[in-house]
């Protein structure tokens, strides 16, 4: 056996000591709940339970015949037991547990092990819905209701992909409809791209605004696409640098509160939440990416937002650009040419999306509002507002033009077959385009705005022997050939038609 990683290390620690009965663990996405998931075609009733331990915890707090830790005084020790135990926690105890942490009474080594916990024994909706509160009382909760109608606060979240760029065509045309949109974004790690570093491929485009730019921009424009301040959910920073180095990434519970309490805390009302599930999401299976869609909807109702998901493949790249500033290109594209400008795959994505965030906060039906979406877009409305929106926050579109092409030399990635492509692999190609720089390995890595892939291919196109595939924005340092033989290999050829599947799931 080879060298372990510390990850791996952790994580088969953690399975062991669960088979010893140390930990209890017998869910590995740490959930116990029983809720409905909204998708794109239908509700589906979700299940999920796990039966507390046995054994009493020996803390001075009582707890009810089924586990449930009421009422008393507890220390760290005590709810970290009772968590380690399966108990189900108090509000009041998760809140003491949050806020000590922040403080700084209660170590790394603490919350880690409470994290571990909950990883292995789960947390129930209430437990969860507790935690985000707490995570969003940490630090500063933004209200604009004093400004606008709560029915009219929308904002759009998706897990992430490659190749999504939803975002950018949305929040502009929900503002073009009438609706506030405080996005608040992040930054790219691994396959998956941020939605901030594709925003700075523009040049002088900031995405550091002070909570008083935001209000400004809000009430002149309707939207922001912005960087979260230093004073939003500051408990979810500490805890998610935490989680990555402790192998207690992947549990519902705590993806939940890690997305919601950010969501809560930038003051939207109304909220649509793109859950990608596929090889290249993190959600890789569809009964994990239901599990997670059920907590995100609840949780976002016991917190007074109005929140729906939708459960789209992402198992091929969405539209036909991969990268930073080549997404921008697109998304220009779209933004003034619609559907005609991109694939089936992303327009689906986009309005589907789209319109459940009109629906939302209009009660039209969805019909009418993927009419209302697509209308907006059709007639530049969208498309001035993204433009008001990049002058307001600094950004130069006419020196994007120039600057997208700085740094890199232009290539064709010729087809060696003729047929039907019958599939792209997202994550092979997500891979490609961080391994040209365009996305990080590590959050400290520096991101080159400027290579990517373009004009990409798409399921169900027929292509012939040397025609392009795809093409590449490379550095003069880096391999032509290498890459179009690593993008060949991630696209496969049939010589029978095949059709695109839907987005939705």
């Amino acid at each position: 056996m080879g060298k372990l990683t510390r990850r791996e290390f952790v994580t088969i620690s953690a399975t062991a000591f669960a088979t010893l009965g140390i930990a209890g663990c017998s869910n590995g996405s740490g959930v116990k709940a029983t809720g409905t998931v909204s998708t794109g075609k239908g509700s589906t009733s979700q299940s999920a339970s796990q039966s507390a331990s046995a054994s009493t915890s020996a803390s001075t707090s009582t707890a009810t015949a089924s586990g449930t830790v009421t009422s008393g005084t507890m220390t760290t020790f005590d709810i970290v037991h009772a968590k380690r135990q399966g108990k189900e926690l108090s509000a009041e105890h998760i809140t003491q547990l949050v806020n000590d942490y922040c403080a700084g009474s209660v170590s790394d080594a603490q919350m880690s092990a409470f994290m571990m916990a909950v990883c292995c024994n789960g947390m129930t909706i209430d437990e969860a819905s507790a935690l985000t509160a707490a995570m969003v009382a940490s630090g500063e909760k933004l209200d604009y209701t004093a400004r606008f109608d709560k029915s009219r606060i929308v904002d759009k979240h998706s897990t992430g992909g490659v190749g999504d760029k939803t975002s950018f065509v949305i929040a502009p045309t929900l503002a073009a409809l009438g609706l506030i949109d405080p996005m608040m974004s992040g930054r790219g790690l691994g396959i998956t791209g941020g939605t901030l570093d594709k925003l700075e491929s523009i040049p002088g485009f900031n995405v550091s605004l002070t909570t008083d730019q935001i209000n400004a921009q809000l009430d002149s424009i309707g939207f922001v696409m912005c960087g979260q301040t230093e004073s939003i959910a500051p408990a979810d920073k500490k805890m998610y640098a935490l989680r990555d180095v402790t192998a207690t990434v992947d549990s519902v519970p705590l993806i939940t509160s890690s997305i919601m309490s950010k969501k809560i805390a930038e003051g939207t009302k109304n909220l649509v939440v793109d859950l990608k599930c596929g090889r290249a999401a993190f959600m890789t299976n569809e009964k994990d990416a239901r599990e997670l869609a059920s907590f995100i909807e609840q949780v976002g109702a016991a917190n007074d937002v109005q929140t729906k998901c939708l459960l789209t493949r992402m198992d091929i790249p969405l539209g036909r650009c991969v990268g930073n500033a080549v997404e921008i290109e697109e998304i220009l594209a779209i933004l003034e040419k619609g559907k005609e400008a991109t694939t089936a795959t992303l327009w689906e994505d986009i309005t589907e999306l789209g319109a459940i965030a009109v629906e939302l906060t209009s009660g039209a039906s969805h019909d009418e509002a993927i009419a209302k979406f697509e209308e907006a877009i059709t007639s530049g409305a969208s498309l001035q507002k993204f433009h008001d929106m990049c002058k307001a926050q600094g950004g130069d579109l006419d020196a994007f033009e120039t600057a997208r092409l700085q740094g890199v030399t232009v290539h064709p990635v010729a087809a060696t077959e003729t047929g039907y492509v019958a599939d792209i692999d997202a994550e092979a190609i997500g891979i490609i385009v961080r391994d040209l720089g365009g996305g990080r390995i590590q959050s400290t890595d520096t991101v080159n705005h400027q290579v990517g892939i373009t004009d990409l291919v798409c399921v169900g196109e027929q292509v012939t022997t040397g025609q392009p595939l795809a093409n590449i924005r490379i550095t003069d340092t880096q391999d032509a050939a290498a890459i179009a033989e690593k993008i060949n290999a991630a696209i496969m050829v049939s010589q029978e038609k095949v059709e695109a599947a839907s987005v939705l799931i």
